[in-house]
C-alpha cells in the first residue's frame, strides 16, 4: 500500500484439470516457469519446451506478450526440443554481446537477437548436465556450476577471453535435481570497503 507499485498475476490455473490419463499437459493453460524467461532489457526471451508436461506453455508466453509488449516490450517465444526442460538449460548470457548456448535444442533456430554475438557452444549431452545454467552476477563476473559430467574448463577458457571472471562452485548433488546456479537460492554476501554511516 502507498508504493505505486504495479501488482498483475497470472490467470489462476486449476492443475488438477491439467491431469489427463495420469499424465499431466501443459498445453491448454497458461504456464510460466521462471528458467524458461529471460529478461534482456527490453527483450524477453520465454522458452517453450515441445514437452507437453515440462516448462512454460505457449499460452503462457502469450499471456506475458499480451501484459508487456503495451509497455514497450519486445517478447519473443523460444522453442526448445522435448528433452529441454528450460530455457536456461540451452542458453545463458554472461555479458552482452556473448552467450552460451546449445543450437541444437532450438527448434527455430537461436533467436535473431544474438545474431553477430559470440557463441561458445556447448552439446547436447553437456546440456543434461547443466553447463549452460550459470548466473551472471554483472557484465564481467560469472558463476558456474561444475560437476562430475561437466568440468566447465573449455567454457571458463572461452569467457576469460572475453574478459569475464568466472567462479566454479561444484553443484553436483543439487544438478542431479534437474537445477544449478541459476536455479538455486543462495546467500550472497558483500563487503563494503567504505559503510554509508
Amino acid at each position: 500500500m502507498g508504493s505505486n507499485a504495479r501488482w498483475v498475476s497470472m490467470p489462476a490455473v486449476d492443475y488438477s484439470r491439467m491431469i489427463k490419463d495420469g499424465e499431466f499437459d501443459k498445453t491448454g493453460f497458461p504456464v510460466l516457469e521462471g528458467g524458461d524467461v529471460m529478461v534482456l532489457g527490453k527483450k524477453i526471451l520465454v522458452g517453450t519446451s515441445l514437452n507437453r508436461s515440462t516448462g512454460s506453455s505457449e499460452l503462457g508466453y502469450l499471456w506475458l506478450k499480451s501484459y508487456l509488449e503495451p509497455q514497450g516490450y519486445d517478447v519473443e517465444r523460444v522453442r526448445l526440443t522435448e528433452d529441454i526442460l528450460h530455457l536456461d538449460v540451452a542458453l545463458s548470457v554472461p555479458s552482452d554481446g556473448v552467450i552460451i548456448v546449445c543450437p541444437e535444442v532450438f527448434v527455430d533456430g537461436i533467436p535473431s537477437y544474438f545474431n553477430g554475438w559470440k557463441r561458445i557452444e556447448l552439446k547436447r549431452d553437456e546440456t543434461r548436465h547443466l553447463a549452460a545454467n550459470g548466473l551472471p552476477i554483472d557484465k564481467r563476473h560469472y558463476i558456474m556450476g561444475v560437476n562430475n559430467h561437466f568440468d566447465g574448463k573449455a567454457v571458463k577458457k572461452q569467457l576469460e577471453e572475453s574478459g569475464i571472471t568466472v567462479y566454479q562452485v561444484n553443484f553436483g548433488l543439487h544438478n542431479e535435481d534437474g537445477g544449478s546456479i541459476r536455479c538455486s537460492s543462495n546467500s550472497l554476501v558483500r563487503k563494503v570497503s567504505d559503510p554509508i554511516k
